[in-house]
């Protein structure tokens, strides 16, 4: 949770570790939702016996309350909940509501899963007898037989009132890692479970969660004395109809000192410096069919970008912060070996910034890699709504930037390119964007890089076709590029000032 500098609004960031397209499971088709569905369930089952525990069951039934169907997402065919913890206005003194509300987005997939709770007060009354446990308990296998407790102890008759509607952002995100955490250590997380949903070593598992929950207790308590700001008054500040199920406990937050600054100012787009802007002109997000890439600007009306972004496809769009969302027509591609180019035409753009090409790279020379690489962009709000279907968000989209210097120069006479081995860090989705020098000319386009080894460690060797290379691709294809090969030498001096000496790079 961050609360920014002051100029724009606190956020939320959830975090999955899964790579992919982010898509609601109701967008899905059939079978690609039957999958996600399927793991699912098995988690479900997984986490139903904490329900029970008396310590930590009503926190955990209250977060499986998700704010709509859309809160059920698929990441590279994995399941991941959002808004968990929130429900619509209305529901929290609703019960009956709230049930429905389960049936329908949840309950839909976790079979006879118990609907979760609102309150303390409310889990006690449903969970905490031994009567209320068996009856929620799967009755397809007899005590006997699964191992499984009755039910879980009693809760003591002191346990306070339900407390006023009002939660914090950042402690249901710390337990939610602390149950997790806490997960993994239960039969069956990480598989599809056998036909006993219980197994014999369930209790232990049940005794080393119960220990990781009491240590992340201890934490959320740290960071619950930390916290200035609840999350009814963020979601309010952000426009959005939504209320949180109250807190576990009757511990009010901590209230802001007087005197403090109030947040101010509406979400912003990030500053950029001039270089920044001018390179954001030049680059485009490519989107083709379930695969985004990088590509840049040649022409007003054209694109240059990778061939495996497009594959053998013969349409697709680009996006950026200038030009908007943009059909693109696929007008040339590469043939196999050491070529990997594809030419993209649009409607010409009054507003992009087309870049030069320049065939001077240079051993140690201060290089940039621009595009939209997913393990950045994917939590980056604009990117996640675009992908979604949001045109407007491409007016917020900005590429993702790395420095370096080139490493290595490793010309291939016979394919007419130079490999350019650079230190700046790009991964999947620089596909296709540019590698420019500090004059802002595109040296090379990013294309791919070579593990440390076969275990699928970090890359450790990042290549760029060169410059030379497009220009033989684009003049095969009748475009003429424009190409820079003067010296790039230093900014020029303020007005009155000295130009500092020129640094020309030097081979060793």
């Amino acid at each position: 949770m961050s609360r920014s500098n002051g100029a724009a609004h606190s956020r939320v960031d959830w975090y999955a570790r899964h790579e992919g397209i982010v898509r609601p499971l109701e967008d899905l088709d059939a079978s690609s939702a039957l999958t996600v569905t399927r793991v699912l369930e098995t988690r479900l089952a997984a986490l139903r016996p904490l329900i029970y525990d008396p310590a930590n069951g009503a926190r955990v039934s209250a977060m499986l309350n998700l704010l709509s169907s859309g809160s059920i997402l698929s990441v590279g065919g994995q399941p991941v909940l959002v808004d968990w913890g929130m429900l619509p206005a209305g529901l929290i003194e609703d019960e009956a509501a709230r049930v429905r509300h389960f049936a329908g987005i949840l309950g839909a997939h976790a079979g006879d899963f118990p609907a979760p709770v609102a309150s303390r007060a409310e889990w006690v009354r449903r969970f905490s007898s031994p009567q209320a446990a068996h009856a929620m308990a799967p009755a397809a296998k007899p005590e006997a037989e699964t191992g499984a407790p009755r039910a879980a102890a009693a809760v003591p008759a002191s346990v306070p009132g339900e407390p006023k509607p009002h939660g914090r952002c950042a402690v249901l995100g710390s337990l939610g890692a602390g149950i997790a955490l806490a997960l993994s250590f239960i039969p069956g997380v990480l598989a599809f479970p056998g036909d006993k949903w219980i197994t014999p070593e369930h209790a232990r598992a049940l005794e080393i969660a119960r220990s990781v929950l009491e240590r992340t207790n201890q934490r959320i308590a740290q960071i619950d004395a930390l916290l200035l700001l609840d999350c009814p008054a963020f979601l309010q500040r952000q426009g959005q109809s939504t209320a949180l199920p109250p807190r576990m406990t009757a511990i009010d937050p901590p209230q802001p000192a007087p005197g403090s600054p109030a947040p101010a100012g509406p979400p912003q787009t990030p500053q950029m410096t001039g270089k920044a802007d001018r390179i954001s002109k030049g680059v485009v997000l490519v989107i083709s069919g379930n695969y985004t890439g990088s590509g840049f600007f040649i022409a007003p009306d054209l694109i240059v970008t990778n061939q495996h972004v497009v594959e053998d496809r013969r349409q697709a769009k680009v996006a950026s912060k200038v030009v908007g969302v943009v059909d693109a027509q696929v007008i040339a591609t590469s043939g196999d070996g050491l070529d990997d180019y594809a030419l993209l035409r649009v409607a010409p753009q009054a507003n992009a910034a087309p870049f030069k090409l320049t065939t001077r790279p240079e051993l140690m020379q201060n290089a940039i890699a621009a595009g939209f690489p997913g393990l950045v962009m994917g939590n980056d709000d604009a990117f996640a709504s675009l992908i979604r279907g949001d045109a407007s968000s491409a007016a917020r989209l900005v590429p993702n930037f790395t420095a370096g210097i080139i490493n290595h120069l490793q010309p291939h006479e016979g394919a007419g390119v130079t490999f350019i081995v650079h230190s700046a860090d790009i991964s999947k989705g620089n596909s296709g964007g540019p590698l420019v020098d500090m004059c802002d000319r595109v040296l090379g386009i990013n294309t791919f890089g070579i593990p440390a080894d076969a275990r699928d460690l970090p890359v450790v060797a990042r290549y760029a076709l060169g410059s030379d290379g497009i220009a033989a691709f684009l003049s095969s294809h009748s475009v003429t590029p424009p190409k820079d090969d003067a010296v790039c030498g230093p900014p020029a001096p303020a007005a009155g000032g000295a130009a500092p000496p020129v640094q020309t790079p030097r081979q060793n």
